[in-house]
């Protein structure tokens, strides 16, 4: 059983070089880099594309059923086209976003999960 109250299994058997970090992780609760997004999504929803309307939650991660350029607003605050071939259909993409535009979308079935 890993003792999560210990930083060192975070950073590897004698890693202590990411001790400080991962300190961080265990005073909020958060192992193995759930902060970070590398944990696995708690919930999962269908996107329809639209111009004006953000989505209902951020994303961590999007997928896509069949591929097709994404016109996206990240997180972040940037307006990006993601073009057609970028990104491998069927894979979740670690991509945080608030919305997924119709115009410039061609990719079809995508998902958003967070």
């Amino acid at each position: 059983m890993v003792d999560k109250t210990d930083a060192r299994v975070i950073g590897g058997a004698g890693d202590t070089g990411n001790e400080e970090i991962a300190k961080k992780y265990i005073e909020r609760g958060d192992y193995y880099g759930e902060a970070s997004g590398e944990s696995a999504a708690e919930h999962v929803f269908l996107i329809t594309p639209h111009d004006v309307n953000d989505l209902a939650h951020p994303t961590v991660g999007i997928s896509f059923a069949a591929a097709g350029a994404l016109k996206v607003d990240t997180v972040g605050g940037e307006t990006v086209t993601i073009p057609s071939g970028t990104l491998a259909a069927g894979a979740i993409h670690p991509l945080r976003v608030t919305r997924v535009y119709a115009t410039g979308t061609g990719a079809t079935g995508i998902i958003g999960v967070y």
